[in-house]
């Protein structure tokens, strides 16, 4: 069941719902507006795992400019 976020045109209010179908109308919980935006979601990067960075230099480069491919 997928998670979508969405704004609300009238109250400005931002939610997220489990949409079932999607036929499903969907309505502001603060305003009961059926003038909702839905929103581009934004995922979480898992957390880090505790390893310290890489020492040493870090290539940026691409591999025809860098020199270390």
């Amino acid at each position: 069941m997928p998670i979508f976020e969405y704004n609300c045109q009238s109250c400005d209010q931002h939610f997220e719902t489990i949409v079932m179908s999607a036929r499903e109308k969907i309505s502001c919980p603060k305003c009961s507006s059926k003038k909702v935006q839905k929103q581009l979601s934004v995922f979480a990067a898992p957390a880090s795992t505790g390893d310290p960075a890489p020492s040493g230099p870090v290539c940026t480069g691409t591999p025809q400019t860098c020199g270390c491919h």
